[in-house]
């Protein structure tokens, strides 16, 4: 905001500045071309002057002002980028998906049961309950999704990764096998998600 300020001060000190050179500019005209040359000159040729003088101001005030505008709304799409951002980790907080790192947090327990040698116990889980099998899948679209808003930049990357890191690189690493078999028929499957959090992880 203090930036802001500062730049409409000096932008206004240009304008004066160049309202004073245009005064002065006239001054010298009609002086040295008109007064000193004996050239008559009325209220016409002042008038035509000064129409001049305010038609450039006009433009140098239209210039300026867009120039703030476009600042301004540059601003506001931040904003509302960082606003997004919060909103998608505060989600977190609702019931569903609290009932959903339950899940995960059962499943991880028994992850030597469910991804031992193969991810048949697994399936066989995920088939016999559908409403956790739903869950499942809703949290990796979850993640799926939000990877996409990341890769697309419609979302501050460092808000989220500084709310759902942790959350969403154990998640990766505990369903990475599910997410291989998955990948077998359906390349794509969790594709975004599986780049983000390897990237992630590589990182400190």
């Amino acid at each position: 905001m203090k930036y802001k300020q500062f730049k409409i001060k000096i932008e206004l000190k240009y304008i004066y500045i160049f309202l004073f050179l245009i005064i002065l500019f006239g001054l010298m005209i009609f002086k040295f071309i008109y007064y000193d040359n004996n050239i008559e000159f009325g209220i016409i040729e002042i008038m035509a002057y000064l129409t001049g003088s305010v038609a450039i101001l006009t433009l140098l005030y239209h210039a300026f002002s867009l120039e703030s505008s476009h600042e301004f709304h540059k601003d506001n799409l931040i904003l509302k980028k960082h606003q997004y951002s919060y909103d998608i980790i505060s989600k977190v907080n609702e019931p569903e998906f609290a009932e959903t790192l339950q899940l995960l947090h059962e499943i991880k327990l028994n992850k030597e049961y469910f991804f031992s040698e193969t991810i048949d116990n697994f399936k066989r889980f995920l088939k016999d309950n559908g409403k956790k099998r739903s869950k499942v899948i809703m949290l990796l679209n979850y993640f799926e999704h939000m990877a996409i808003l990341v890769e697309n930049n419609h979302v501050e990357e460092e808000i989220i990764k500084d709310g759902f890191k942790t959350l969403f690189v154990s998640t990766y690493s505990l369903m990475k096998p599910y997410i291989d078999y998955r990948q077998e028929t359906h390349r794509k499957s969790w594709y975004r998600f599986e780049c983000l959090a390897e990237k992630w992880s590589k990182e400190k």
